[in-house]
């Protein structure tokens, strides 16, 4: 007697799938009466059926539905990554005036497989699923969570990223920590932090030692730094200090020092010990000598502790220039924007966030040079498999790398086997041309060879092409010329940008 077909099929080893899954569940289902539990079921799967992300992938036959008793789980195989965001957001606006029950939802990215259930359905089984559902479990009534994994894709379109809000890590089950972000955009999702969040950070934050006195543990000093009689400087001052305070951290403002402490000894003390410095930035700000001060202590403490303190930057109200003494220490780094106390659960949930990152950024550049050996595939193929390792288990040691690959050619046209290549997964930036203040704190980083009257003039030549500015900037400081000697040999032959010139017309 010959095997069934199902028995077949479950002989067969599955392959591994990326997939984009968005979990769900009705909180609170379990206490409703049988009758309700029906109609709630129900209600929550046709507006699943109407929602355009589903309609798609269902013709698409790029989609797997599980349902779960309480919920259900989509799974969508297409390279559409913003399909379950997609269809997330279009299921709460459906349920949002007729709904009795709340709903929490999670989403991930990563490593799935095909496998028949009990019945021969087809079914998912993998990380990539499991993750969706920790997400989930962590989140309250009304929250929309994601993964960090799933969030780093989210974040390449412009409409989605200012609502992408990181809140840290959460330890779910098996003792695995997962790193959060919270979907809010106003009308979908909820902007309170998960309950399960704020009570594990209390918890954690605070140890009682012998003499009965709380203790902050490791990694949650911050000192915030700031100029005194600003105004709105001082709103976000006692914002940060509040939420911060609340999620256990330590901070220390200048005002806390006691009375007869040296003063600058005590300031240097507290910021060599901190874990984290943030400076608050504002146009009256960054004039203080005091406040340059401190952040050059803070810059030569992690300069001499293997980077702690970590400088976390709050922009206040105000991206411009800054001056010499802070932009050599600031202008690498990424700050946070606050524009007003709209801003202030934003960067209340990332700065902590922030804090508990410890990541390794690996970046190659002119990957170009690569295409054209006789070792580019199996190369390309080990930063693929790096990538695959990290999608599958976000919370291993692969998760914690950042690949970097720059390259100026279509890569996805060299690369025959696109399941080996590094360029169409994670997320693409394409390289736009430098602005007017981009180009000016590029100069800055250069000990400004261009005075501020020649930065236009300089737009003007290169139109801010990338490599253009910055082979421009390393003529002026290479051969101490200034911007008429520049022009005047710019469109030569033989002049600065001649290997543009001759790639151009190869």
């Amino acid at each position: 007697m010959g095997d069934s077909p199902i028995l077949q099929t479950e002989r067969e080893q599955p392959r591994p799938e990326m997939a984009h899954v968005l979990f769900m569940d009705v909180v609170g289902y379990t206490k409703l009466l049988s009758d309700v539990q029906s109609r709630v079921v129900q209600q929550l799967r046709l507006a699943v059926r109407g929602s355009s992300g589903y309609k798609q992938a269902k013709e698409e036959a790029s989609l797997i539905c599980i349902p779960t008793g309480d919920g259900m789980a989509l799974v969508f195989f297409a390279n559409d990554v913003c399909a379950p965001i997609r269809t997330a957001l279009e299921v709460t606006a459906a349920l949002r005036a007729e709904a009795t029950f709340g709903l929490r939802m999670g989403l991930h990215s990563g490593t799935v497989f095909r496998v028949p259930d009990i019945n021969g359905t087809e079914s998912i089984a993998g990380a990539g699923i499991n993750i969706a559902q920790r997400v989930m479990d962590c989140a309250d009534a009304g929250h929309i969570l994601v993964s960090e994994v799933h969030a780093s894709f989210l974040r390449e379109f412009e409409s989605l990223q200012p609502h992408l809000h990181e809140i840290g890590e959460a330890e779910v089950k098996h003792g695995l920590r997962v790193a959060l972000v919270n979907y809010w955009d106003g009308n979908a999702g909820r902007a309170a932090l998960p309950e399960r969040l704020t009570a594990g950070k209390k918890d954690a934050a605070v140890a009682e030692p012998k003499n009965g006195a709380p203790s902050i543990r490791s990694g949650r000093r911050v000192a915030l730094i700031y100029r005194r009689g600003i105004e709105l400087d001082e709103t976000l001052l006692g914002a940060l200090e509040a939420a911060l305070g609340e999620r256990g951290f330590e901070v220390f403002i200048d005002r806390h020092l006691r009375v007869g402490l040296n003063w600058a000894r005590e300031i240097e003390r507290t910021l060599r010990a901190a874990d984290a410095v943030i400076p608050l930035l504002s146009p009256e700000a960054v004039q203080s000598e005091m406040l340059t001060y401190e952040l050059e202590l803070s810059d030569e403490a992690a300069q001499q502790q293997q980077g702690r303190p970590r400088l976390l930057p709050v922009r206040v109200n105000w991206e411009g220039p800054l001056p010499e003494g802070i932009s050599k220490i600031v202008d690498p780094l990424q700050y946070a924007l606050w524009r007003g106390p709209e801003d202030t659960a934003a960067v209340v949930a990332e700065l902590p966030a922030a804090l508990s990152r410890t990541r390794l950024v690996w970046g190659l550049d002119e990957l170009d040079r690569l295409f054209s050996t006789s070792y580019c595939s199996e190369v390309c193929g080990l930063f693929r498999s790096w990538h695959n390792a990290r999608a599958s288990d976000p919370e291993g040691p692969w998760g914690k790398l950042t690949q970097i690959l720059c390259y100026a050619t279509e890569a996805h046209l060299l690369i025959p086997d696109l399941n080996q290549s590094p360029f169409n997964v994670g997320v693409r930036i394409p390289l736009q041309d430098f602005s007017d203040v981009e180009v000016r704190r590029l100069n800055q980083i250069y000990d400004s060879p261009l005075h501020d009257g020649e930065i236009a003039p300089f737009q003007a030549l290169l139109g801010g092409q990338p490599y253009l500015v910055r082979r421009g900037l390393n003529e002026l400081v290479a051969h101490k010329q200034r911007l008429a000697e520049l022009v005047a040999v710019a469109d030569q032959d033989e002049g600065p940008f001649r290997i543009i010139s001759n790639a151009s017309s190869s």
